[in-house]
């Protein structure tokens, strides 16, 4: 088994893990195909975009930080740039993601990754939502309140 392989079993296991431990009220769905995307996971599940939320991880001056939105949503670093007071935030590279939460690009989960987060105000408007699960072949479906409990986040506009 490769590296990407033991990846995409151990991540789903530790996210399987740490929702037990911790409590939240989660449910891991499992897939057969990959769930990388927003759009793979709406079309896999058979639901609006909106109802799929994404993790965007950033870098911003040497910290990894983790955004909440909307599956159709972009995040507008601009508005990263003033809630961090930092002009230098970009997208996280692949090592950087990994390295920071311990899963991969399509796989981290909203919770559970001790990076500071903020969620879109968008997000809260809706009951439950479909995350990242831990690997690219699993989801997580949760409440944005146990997201934002569990993550101590920041709720603010984050969308452009």
């Amino acid at each position: 088994m490769d590296r990407t392989q033991e990846g995409v079993s151990g991540g789903a296991q530790r996210c399987k893990e740490y929702i037990e431990s911790s409590g939240i009220v989660a449910e891991q769905l499992s897939f057969t195909h990959v769930v990388r995307t927003a759009a793979d996971s709406a079309a896999a599940l058979g639901i609006p975009l909106q109802n799929i939320v994404k993790t965007v991880v950033l870098w911003a001056n040497g910290t990894i930080i983790c955004c909440i939105l909307r599956g159709a949503d972009k995040v507008d670093l601009e508005k990263i740039r003033k809630l961090v007071g930092s002009g230098n935030v970009r997208i996280a590279t692949k090592e950087e993601v990994l390295n920071a939460t311990g899963y991969e690009v399509g796989g981290v989960p909203s919770i559970g990754h001790g990076c500071k987060t903020f969620v879109d105000e968008k997000v809260m408007t809706l009951d439950v939502v479909y995350v990242g699960g831990g690997s690219t072949t699993t989801l997580l479906k949760i409440t944005p309140a146990a997201i934002v409990k569990d993550t101590a986040a920041l709720v603010t506009t984050l969308a452009q």
